[in-house]
């Protein structure tokens, strides 16, 4: 019997040892695999969701359309600096296979899922003369809201096969509740740059925003965002994929990243 005792408690360790060595092995697995959100609630690296959607418009205007990872016409690296990276864009214009993008290890994500800004920049009636508005900082709060609500409908991102939970199922601007999502954030007003050529405000605003000031970055003051955004936690080393957009009938996402984090 005490044989039997000694040997039932031996088996019972050798047991419990191995359920405690699966639980670890799988979180460690899981960890590997999975992704971390930072909550909207709360900032990283010192700065909050707004202040990085403020970021991220000023990385999207700082490019050329020529040349710009957002409208997927350059390498995802271009123009990214720091520990975090800005990505996003129109879901219309994905190859099939999706944007391949390779990133450091330790590089955060601030995606965007749809974004709009406002501000007092303006062509004339003709297109030869930058003619700005005055718009209140209120009004244009309202006018980059009105627009996102317009045009965004739903939305889904999925990292590795998993939602991120949180982002509207849909965005009905008669019933702007649905619109409502805790990643949905408006900057503080912010200033960007646009390169003298080829820039983003020509498609915006118009012509007359061809070749700017004498070949130097033109700055635009007193901008206001509005948009959908998600900052990831650095993924680990290897193959990852991030869906996003609205689903077609059959529920399949149209914009894809291939993502590759090197050592």
């Amino acid at each position: 019997m005490k044989h039997q005792t000694h040997y039932f408690i031996r088996s019972f360790i050798i047991f419990l040892t191995s359920i405690v060595l699966m639980l670890l092995t799988a979180k460690a697995t899981l960890a590997a695999k999975g992704f971390e959100v930072v909550s909207p609630k709360l900032k990283y690296e010192g700065f909050s969701y707004s202040v990085w959607s403020a970021k991220w418009f000023q990385f999207a205007y700082s490019l050329p359309y020529t040349r710009n990872p957002i409208l997927d016409t350059a390498n995802c690296k271009i123009g990214q600096k720091g520990s975090v990276w800005f990505l996003g864009g129109p879901t219309d214009k994905f190859p099939a296979k999706g944007r391949n993008c390779t990133m450091p290890y330790g590089t955060a994500l601030f995606f965007t899922q749809g974004a709009y800004s406002w501000d007092n920049e303006a062509c004339s009636s003709d297109n030869k003369h930058i003619q700005k508005t005055n718009f209140t900082v209120a009004e244009l709060r309202a006018k980059a809201k009105h627009d996102l609500n317009n045009v965004f409908g739903a939305r889904n991102l999925i990292i590795d096969g998993m939602e991120v939970k949180g982002l509207p199922k849909t965005c009905n601007p008669k019933k702007l509740t649905s619109c409502q999502s805790p990643y949905r954030v408006q900057t503080p007003v912010f200033d960007y740059k646009v390169p003298s050529v080829n820039n983003l405000l020509i498609s915006v605003n118009g012509a007359c925003y061809k070749n700017l000031n004498k070949g130097k970055p033109y700055i635009v003051k007193g901008a206001i965002g509005d948009g959908y955004f998600v900052m990831i936690k650095p993924l680990s080393v290897g193959k990852h994929t991030l869906q996003f957009g609205e689903p077609d009938a059959k529920g399949k996402l149209p914009g894809l990243y291939n993502i590759t984090v090197s050592k």
